[in-house]
């Protein structure tokens, strides 16, 4: 028994220090690769070694840490200076690797020091921007690039609720081009895909919208500067002129049909009075002219001290409104032209200086922009009450509004801009034709006239496309 046991304590002597002598002949005969690195989330599908091979090195053995052994195993080869790991990572869990490379069998490097990596998770896209009225042929959705998408897939609805696959891109970006209804928001979310991770959650909903067409189509009249604009229940068409006095009445196809007044004074803004006579601005003298369909002055109403009144309109009561640039106020009248009450913009109040111009009334609501540094859309009730505001970064001189409730603003910056009640942008209209746009109206048929500084001896038309 003891000569048995001497035995194999001798056989286990032998091993260790056999062993023990062959790896100490192993000779670091390559230097060991610098420069090693392990991504560290930059990737959501992988891990990413890279290293710097040292001369005379062949092929390189990348080893990561087994939690399961304890210990470090091979996984792979690579004859360049680059591994890719695509095992099933968890997401953000620590991996250690550690590389050596190899001339022969005989030749090798020692080990590199440890470094570790990880994966990040497979998160859902953010959209960082979108066409919300950029355009009005497309909607551009653009998104942050996720770390593993091999793909995206882009959903619309037209509720909020029902979302359907468009399509699908490897950019991080997408052109919605079909069946777009101009001015109606449509609601984004994207996903990315990938065939291993699957898919991530959407995104946040983001939505968008496309702008209406308006197309020039005449121009009309002979002005020495036509300025207000206003209809009748016929579509005839009144224009006045600032400079000459007169007001000229042309037919629904832009024939001249008659002068209606000559006053010799700076007529400005025109609307109707709630017994259907025609209220002229009469600038220069800070009054308003009340004139019935043959001409006839039936009323001169005194406005203020002011060199230059800009536009009026009137409210369901037959209350008159005026806005007098040269003192910022917003003059109100009754009906018999009796003076009510003035008062002043929040942004002239609050020391911004700008001139207010125009004026429309929307649901009993009064609607008043600025010139200059107006920065505000702002509305008030009928007496005069501040109830809010929304930006609209556009010097905007002169206001109406259609049939269905959306507004239009003449800007001296060329154009005119339509609205909807809330202030979403639905058109540019007139960027082909107009340069400096002073006044806007529209007719029932939804044709937008408008009158230019810079082109002032005829009234400018676009329609809808």
């Amino acid at each position: 028994m003891r000569k048995i046991s001497f035995t194999l304590i001798t056989l286990f002597l032998f091993v260790l220090f056999s062993c023990e002598k062959k790896e100490s002949e192993i000779k670091f005969a390559i230097d060991t690769p610098n420069e090693f690195s392990v991504s560290k989330g930059d990737f959501a599908d992988k891990i990413i070694i890279e290293w710097n091979n040292p001369p005379k090195s062949k092929n390189t053995e990348i080893f990561r840490f087994d939690s399961t052994l304890f210990e470090y195993k091979s996984i792979g080869f690579s004859e360049t200076s680059t591994f890719v790991d695509t095992m099933a990572f968890i997401p953000n869990a620590f991996y250690y690797y550690k590389i050596r490379v190899y001339n022969s069998s005989d030749e090798i490097s020692d080990f590199t020091n440890y470094d570790y990596g990880y994966v990040s998770d497979f998160k859902a896209p953010v959209i960082t921007d979108i066409g919300y009225g950029a355009s009005d042929s497309s909607i551009e959705i653009v998104w942050n690039t996720i770390n593993g998408a091999e793909h995206y897939a882009v959903f619309r609805s037209d509720n909020a609720e029902d979302y359907a696959n468009i399509g699908t891109t490897e950019l991080n970006n997408y052109a919605d081009l079909e069946n777009l209804v101009a001015g109606k928001t449509y609601f984004y979310k994207i996903k990315a895909i990938n065939t291993e991770l699957g898919n991530s959650n959407f995104s946040v909903v983001d939505s968008g919208y496309i702008l209406e067409k308006y197309a020039y189509a005449t121009s009309f009249g002979d002005f020495n500067s036509g300025y207000g604009i206003e209809f009748d229940e016929n579509n005839q068409i009144y224009v006045s002129d600032n400079q000459s006095g007169n007001i000229k009445v042309y037919d629904s196809d832009y024939a001249f049909n008659r002068q209606l007044v000559s006053t010799g004074k700076t007529l400005r803004g025109l609307s109707w009075s709630i017994d259907g006579d025609l209220l002229v601005v009469n600038s220069g003298d800070g009054r308003l002219l009340k004139v019935d369909d043959s001409g006839n002055t039936l009323a001169d109403f005194f406005v203020s001290n002011s060199f230059m009144l800009r536009e009026t309109a009137t409210d369901s009561d037959g209350n008159i409104y005026i806005t007098d640039v040269s003192n910022n106020d917003i003059v109100k009248l009754n009906s018999s032209g009796d003076f009510v009450k003035k008062w002043k913009m929040k942004q002239v109040s609050e020391g911004s200086s700008f001139y207010t111009s125009g004026l429309e009334i929307l649901d009993n609501q009064v609607i008043v922009s600025g010139v200059n540094e107006s920065n505000s859309i702002e509305i008030y009730d009928t007496d005069g009450n501040f109830i809010n505001q929304w930006e609209f970064r556009y010097a905007a001189a002169y206001i109406s509004k259609d049939m269905s409730g959306n507004l239009y603003f003449a800007c001296f910056n060329s154009n005119v801009i339509k609205t909807d009640s809330k202030g979403k942008i639905l058109a540019y209209i007139g960027n082909d034709k107009l340069q400096r746009c002073m006044s806007v109206n529209v007719n029932s048929a939804g044709i937008v006239f408008a009158s230019d500084e810079n082109q002032s001896n005829q009234i400018h038309v676009f329609t809808k496309n």
